[in-house]
């Protein structure tokens, strides 16, 4: 019961903080959406998406594997941060390289992400501070820095937009709120742990890469099939129609966080009843159970509230977002789902079956988008995001039961 009421408690902080990230991320997305046209809301928005490909190849999932082992020795901490660190900043200028020679977008896409680059930096820094408080059942304090960096990008954003200024120039208060929340956060974990800024053990960083490379190729994997769809769209049906697709998926992820709050608190208990299968697989049915009442109700929610919501952002103008998003939550049951059965394929140690799981669905992914996209557009996008999840989620029941 203590452990339950410890993961309800730590669940109910990440909500709240969530909610207000949320609300931040949608305020911003209004004003956007408010205040400049489709095609440049679409080169704005891909820019993001861009750069959040590569905040996953920062993270790596490395934190998941080093939780494990800082009982036995603390100093693989600072280890990690370090060397997260300084490959944050080699992707950083990888990201800026590699959108010269993407052929969409245009100056918008490449000025865009060269202002936001710094966000992949920052992102880095944070997910390596997360690692103690995740440790320490602490997410009350990294919300609390990830609200102050959304308070101070919303305003700053509110200030350029007043200015009227480009809006590529818009990712430099992405890159300001990100720097917020590193400050922020790195004064909170001195209680618990004191990081320092050391030079990168690089024969430790490779080596903790080899050890968990197949969880590693699964989020890379994960993160391509879940947002590549985006570019697709982009270079077969023009920046316009992207900015209607990604503002629907916008609103769509902001339900995703709950899944994945309800694991990062479960993730500890998990790795301490591995030893009793029994209780394992008994919790984490009601745990399975619970996820997909919720993912129902969100659904339900999404058909009944979205076109409100969406004009509500928007002020008019994004009604294929409305339908974009219908189908896409559709979706929330298998997102849920297959949330909750990744941890346990982690926690189990079975990586190699989740890269060949999260492989099969990336290429199911990419060649039906290939296929049904240039004709059917961001309908047929989502159609396939909702199809892919499901298949996904298949994969995961059949081969963890399978002998």
């Amino acid at each position: 019961m203590q452990k339950l009421l410890k993961i309800t408690e730590q669940t109910i902080w990440q909500i709240f903080g969530r909610v207000i990230v949320s609300a931040a991320s949608l305020v911003s997305l209004g004003l956007i959406t408010r205040n400049y046209d489709k095609l440049e809301v679409g080169a704005f928005t891909l820019a993001q998406t861009y750069l959040a490909m590569f905040f996953i190849i920062a993270d790596l999932g490395l934190n998941a594997y080093v939780l494990k082992k800082v009982k036995d020795d603390p100093s693989q901490v600072n280890k990690l941060f370090n060397g997260r660190l300084y490959w944050s900043i080699i992707l950083a200028f990888i990201a800026c390289i590699l959108v010269l020679v993407l052929p969409i977008g245009g100056g918008l896409l490449k000025l865009a992400v060269f202002l936001g680059a710094f966000t992949i930096i920052s992102n880095g820094v944070f997910t390596s501070v997360s690692l103690i408080f995740q440790k320490e059942l602490k997410y009350q304090l990294s919300i609390a820095a990830q609200t102050v960096g959304s308070i101070v990008m919303v305003f700053s954003l509110i200030f350029l937009i007043s200015l009227k200024v480009s809006v590529s120039l818009l990712l430099i208060c992405y890159s300001i709120g990100w720097f917020a929340n590193n400050l922020v956060s790195l004064i909170f974990v001195n209680k618990f742990y004191h990081f320092k800024l050391l030079k990168p053990d690089y024969k430790y960083f490779f080596n903790l890469i080899k050890k968990v490379w197949p969880i590693s190729a699964t989020l890379i994997l994960n993160v391509i099939y879940f947002r590549f769809d985006a570019f697709i769209l982009a270079t077969t049906r023009g920046l316009a129609e992207t900015a209607i697709y990604n503002l629907s998926y916008a609103l769509f992820q902001t339900a995703l966080f709950l899944p994945a709050f309800i694991m990062n608190s479960y993730y500890p208990i998990i790795l301490k009843e591995l030893s009793n299968k029994v209780l394992l697989f008994r919790q984490l049915r009601i745990a399975f159970i619970i996820m997909i009442v919720l993912a129902a109700f969100g659904t339900i929610l999404t058909f009944v509230l979205s076109e409100d919501i969406v004009n509500l952002i928007t002020g008019g103008g994004f009604d294929g977002s409305v339908e974009s998003i219908k189908i896409l939550s559709l979706s929330f049951p298998a997102f849920f789902g297959t949330a909750l059965l990744m941890w346990l394929y982690v926690s189990l140690g079975k990586y190699k079956v989740l890269v060949w799981i999260y492989l099969t669905g990336l290429l199911v992914n990419v060649f039906a988008n290939f296929i049904f996209t240039p004709s059917y557009s961001y309908i047929a996008t989502s159609w396939i995001t909702v199809f892919s999840e499901y298949l996904i989620l298949l994969l995961q029941i059949v081969l963890l039961f399978r002998r």
